[in-house]
């Protein structure tokens, strides 16, 4: 999510509710949490709380760049407001799930820099942010004593043919290029073939450790 999507959101609901844009998408993410891609609400919550006791007053569930991300809002005992934002440009390699180099050690380098790019892309404020830049939007509208902390977890991550079929095929529903699409900026039609055929060769079925890094954020009026 944008800073300025994050910005324009301050204006906290009094009730809890699970964001989805339609029953299209709620279907969508009841499938990928029965699959495991997405961390259990309970289980986030369970960390939330652990670091930041309080009223969850939002919760949002939406696609970005291919991936399921979490937002919770909070409004602590003592009026500050806190926020846990999973952090995209700290998330999961694909290139960290298989042994590249057997692509040959010039085409996994050149795939690995593909890869880190996505996350640098300076006209895509959905990933291209991090705490840093979180911390400086708050403060810079208006929120005093602002602190950001990040935690990184991991859990089991089912790298279904559905799956493969994101990262490989067209653009999403919304628009939002595939990974494949997204490679296709530095590596050949060819070279993102053989990157292919090494995931499904390697991951198609398989669960692996999958990262999410969650920002944890406080900050006062």
């Amino acid at each position: 999510m944008s800073i300025r999507k994050l910005l324009l959101a301050l204006a906290l609901a009094v009730t809890a509710s699970l964001a989805l844009a339609d029953d299209d998408d709620h279907d969508r993410a009841r499938r990928a949490m029965e699959a495991g891609e997405i961390m259990p609400l309970h289980t986030l919550l369970e960390r939330v709380a652990q670091r930041h006791p309080g009223q969850v007053v939002e919760v949002e569930l939406e696609r970005e760049d291919g991936a399921w991300v979490y937002e919770l809002k909070l409004l602590r005992p003592d009026g500050v407001l806190a926020l846990a934002e999973t952090v995209p440009a700290r998330g999961q390699r694909l290139y960290d799930l298989v042994d590249v180099a057997l692509l040959g050690q010039e085409l996994a380098d050149r795939l690995r820099r593909a890869e880190e790019a996505i996350y640098a892309d300076p006209a895509d404020p959905l990933v291209n942010w991090d705490a840093d830049a979180l911390r400086e939007a708050f403060a810079s509208a208006g929120y005093a004593e602002v602190d950001v902390e990040t935690a990184r977890y991991t859990q089991d991550y089912l790298v279904s043919d559905a799956v493969l079929e994101r990262w490989f095929g067209r653009a999403s529903e919304d628009g939002r290029p595939s990974y494949a699409q997204r490679l296709a900026a530095s590596l050949s039609a060819e070279e993102i073939a053989a990157v292919r055929r090494l995931y499904e060769t390697h991951l198609r079925g398989e669960t692996r450790p999958w990262a999410t890094t969650v920002a944890f954020l406080r900050a006062r009026r």
